[in-house]
C-alpha cells in the first residue's frame, strides 16, 4: 500500500513534525491491517523519511513483521555528526536497508556499525553507485530499469529469506 504524509497532499515542502508522521503512518499500517487483505504478515517501511518514520513506529512497540528501507537517511546531507539511528536498536523485527554507495544521506562507514549492533535483524543491500534516489551515473554502464530491478529483486529475495516458512524450516535442521 502506498500513501502520503498530509503535508504532501497539501503540496508543502515542509515535512509535519515527525509525531503527526508517525500517526499518519500508524493510522495507514492499521487502516492496512483493517481491510484484511494481508496475508501471513505486515511489512512497513518506505523510501527515505518514509522509512525512517515506519523505523520510529516500530521502535514504539507497532506490530509488525519487518522493515524495509529504500535510501535509509541516516544523517541529514553533509551533516554526518547528526545521526539518526539511536531507536534502531529498539526495533524487534528483523529490517532490510537498500542504499545506494553514492547516497549523500547515509555514509554506508557510518551505517556499517549501526547495523553490527543491531546484529542479524538488519540485512544491508547496496547498490552500486546509487544515489539516495539509487540514479547512477552514465559512466556507471547501468540504466534506470536494470537498477530498479536489482532492488526489487533484493527487497524479493529478503522477504523470502525471512518468510517464516523460511524461518521455521532453518529452526528445523
Amino acid at each position: 500500500m502506498r500513501f502520503n504524509f498530509g503535508y504532501h497532499e497539501r503540496g508543502s515542502k515542509r515535512p509535519d513534525p515527525p509525531k503527526k508522521l508517525i500517526a499518519t503512518y500508524r493510522a495507514a499500517a492499521e487502516a492496512l491491517r483493517a481491510r484484511g487483505e494481508l496475508g501471513e504478515r505486515l511489512v512497513i517501511g518506505g523510501r527515505s523519511m518514509g522509512g525512517r518514520m515506519a523505523s520510529l513506529l516500530a521502535a514504539e512497540g507497532f506490530a509488525c513483521d519487518g522493515l524495509v528501507f529504500l535510501g535509509y537517511p541516516l544523517h541529514p546531507p553533509g551533516e554526518p555528526g547528526k545521526m539518526r539511528d539511536a531507536h534502531l536498536t529498539k526495533v524487534a523485527p528483523p529490517m532490510l536497508f537498500v542504499q545506494g554507495t553514492r547516497d549523500k544521506l547515509c555514509d554506508l562507514a557510518l551505517l556499517r556499525p549501526v547495523l553490527a549492533r543491531i546484529g542479524p535483524r538488519a540485512t544491508l543491500h547496496e547498490v552500486a553507485g546509487g544515489d539516495h534516489g539509487f540514479d547512477v551515473r552514465k559512466m556507471d554502464g547501468r540504466t534506470p530499469e536494470s537498477v530498479l530491478g536489482e532492488v526489487i529483486g533484493s527487497v524479493a529475495d529478503w522477504l523470502e529469506a525471512t518468510s517464516p516458512d523460511q524461518r521455521a524450516g532453518e529452526s528445523a535442521k
